[in-house]
């Protein structure tokens, strides 16, 4: 899209949400233009009334009139400054509330899978702080309508005294306007190029400022290798953001010289024509006045050019962010035909297969699986066999390499309203959340419309086994978690997966899928709590991810899972009989706890 395009978008945006800042700042801008050329020509007569006054043919009275306007012009100049500032910052503030929720939102709404892309990383973050260059354009728009106002007055005026002061004005300053949009696009293709790296600095400098990874950095003695590490991505950014000001500063001093020469010029005409008796000395002082404003617009001008072409450069970046396809959802036109669901009775790969972007094999394929709702599924398997992959696949979150091979009650899940799908599901990942709020925000996430239901939620941590731990603080369910904000309670690793599980629970849903659910609890406890997860479940479907053997008999079935692909499935006694995978898995794990009792 072109400049243009975006600049039209910018203020039709800022209309919508912020009418009064575009008319105010439109208004104040065009009272700003006309100030120099006013001042001018105060300036102008101020001059001949004194000399005049000088001579005794003066009127003193006019004198002072015309040096109190000039003070009022002066005044009226900060004043509307400090007016514009304030309109500004709360246009900023409105437009940063709705257009960077609006993009939070876009995110919300991506396809789970568009993460999985290292670039989109890149993308996402220039994109969200591009609320601020939209309202940059805005006003970039306004200070070039006000320098075009100065400049052109005051143009005419000085066309008025000689059409030769504007032509020297013109050919010196023109090239200046070229400079000033070349390196604004550099500068945005410097940072562009330079957000990867940008990315891996602040991650390495977080790595070495958080708590979580601080206690591993300082035991195993990595801080100044990561602090290296960081200055290497430090410096090579600052240096070549350097570069490109060294060169924009060269030929930014080559402009300042051609315009000098330029004033020195204009200076030299007015001088000859002083001395051809065709101008007073008031007209002299005015039109020095009047290069210098000119020339100061006319830096503004090249600046806010360059500016505008940038920034246009992040918005056209923006609107290309908003219009990524979305995820269909209830208010997009293709919501309609799809089909709600008010129970999951059960859900059926046939052939499933999924590979990750950019990859070439599968991730997993030939998947065949079926669990309706009541049954008790274990998956079992080596790290990287595909299970993580095959949990997110189930629970919609990644599409299938092909339409129809994934099925809930028996229709293909691309025809079903995927939020009414996850509705009747409850997922606990490995990687679960550790979300620094209150108990009840924690829980309450799991069905965040009964957030307000106490004894729901009383019972999911009962039933998660947290409820002691809960009580133990003094604010209970209100209590703060996590050490980012003051007052706040830490938890052990098994106390934060517990408070997890109670989000399960809370949820109450048709399906229940655990990846590593108890893998911070000890066998002992993980067997308890499976046990009083499947008492407490009779109704509801139930896919657990583990390693350990002994959890994975409770279930009612056995999947095992390696390079990507089911190879065994079946009960425990079945699984021991064919004397495969899951038996090497099982035995290996035996012998690890048979030694572990002897030490």
């Amino acid at each position: 899209m072109s400049t243009v395009n975006h600049c039209f978008y910018a203020i039709s945006y800022t209309w919508k949400k912020s009418r009064s800042y575009l008319l105010l700042t439109l208004l104040i801008q065009v009272i700003v233009g006309f100030m120099p050329l006013a001042s001018v020509w105060i300036i102008q007569t101020l001059i001949n009334e004194i000399i005049l006054f000088m001579t005794s043919s003066g009127d003193i009275q006019k004198v002072l009139w015309l040096f109190g306007l000039q003070m009022v012009i002066v005044i009226l100049g900060y004043g509307l400054q400090f007016i514009l500032q304030l309109s500004q910052q709360k246009a900023t503030n409105l437009i940063g509330l709705h257009l960077k929720g609006e993009l939070l939102q876009k995110a919300i709404r991506l396809p789970f899978i568009t993460f999985e892309h290292p670039s989109f990383y890149n993308e996402s973050q220039r994109v969200m702080n591009s609320h601020q260059h939209v309202l940059s354009m805005v006003r970039s728009i306004f200070t070039i309508v006000s320098a075009l106002i100065t400049v052109v007055s005051l143009l005419i005026y000085m066309i008025g005294i000689h059409w030769g002061l504007a032509v020297i004005l013109f050919v010196f300053t023109l090239p200046v306007l070229g400079i000033e949009l070349f390196f604004g696009g550099a500068r945005y293709q410097l940072n562009r190029m330079l957000t990867a790296n940008d990315r891996r600095e602040m991650y390495v400098s977080d790595l070495v400022a958080q708590r979580d990874s601080l206690k591993e950095i300082r035991l195993y003695g990595i801080g100044n290798y990561l602090l290296q590490k960081w200055k290497g991505h430090y410096v090579k950014s600052a240096d070549e953001k350097y570069k490109l000001l060294k060169r924009q500063v060269r030929w930014e001093m080559a402009g300042g010289l051609l315009m000098t020469f330029a004033y020195v010029c204009c200076g030299l005409f007015i001088v000859f024509l002083i001395f051809q008796k065709k101008l007073a000395a008031g007209t002299f002082v005015a039109v020095l006045q009047a290069v210098q404003n000119i020339q100061s617009g006319f830096q503004d001008l090249t600046r806010e050019f360059s500016s505008l072409y940038e920034t246009s450069l992040y918005v056209d970046e923006m609107r290309a962010f908003q219009k990524r396809e979305e995820e269909i959802h209830d208010q997009t036109e293709g919501a309609a035909s799809l089909r709600r669901i008010e129970h999951i009775q059960s859900i059926t790969l046939e052939n499933l297969s999924f590979t990750y972007p950019n990859m070439k094999t599968p991730a997993i394929e030939h998947i065949y699986f079926h669990i309706n709702k009541g049954e008790r599924i274990a998956l079992v398997g080596d790290n990287g066999s595909g299970k993580t992959t095959l949990i997110k696949c189930l629970t919609g979150l990644y599409d299938p390499d092909q339409p129809n091979m994934q099925k809930v009650n028996g229709k293909s899940i691309s025809t079903i309203n995927k939020r009414t799908y996850h509705a009747r599901m409850a997922v606990l990942f490995q990687d679960f959340m550790k979300y620094e709020f209150t108990v009840k925000e924690n829980i309450g996430f799991g069905r965040i419309d009964d957030i307000d239901e106490d004894e729901r939620m009383i019972l999911a941590a009962r039933q998660a086994g947290i409820e002691k731990r809960i009580n133990q603080m003094e604010e209970t369910y209100d209590a703060q978690l996590g050490r980012f904000f003051e007052e706040g309670h830490e938890l052990s690793g098994g106390q934060w997966q517990k408070l997890a599980m109670a989000r399960t629970f809370f949820r109450e849903s048709d399906f229940i899928i655990l990846d590593e659910p108890t893998s911070a609890l000890d066998p002992m406890s993980e067997i308890s709590l499976i046990r009083k997860l499947f008492d407490q479940t009779q109704d509801q479907g139930v896919l657990f991810i583990t390693h350990r053997m002994g959890a994975a008999r409770l279930a009612d079935r056995i999947i095992v899972m390696k390079d990507g692909a089911f190879v065994e499935e079946g009960s425990h006694d079945e699984l021991m009989a064919l004397r495969g995978e899951y038996k090497r898995l099982y035995e290996a794990q035996s012998q690890l706890f048979q030694q572990k009792e002897m030490v």
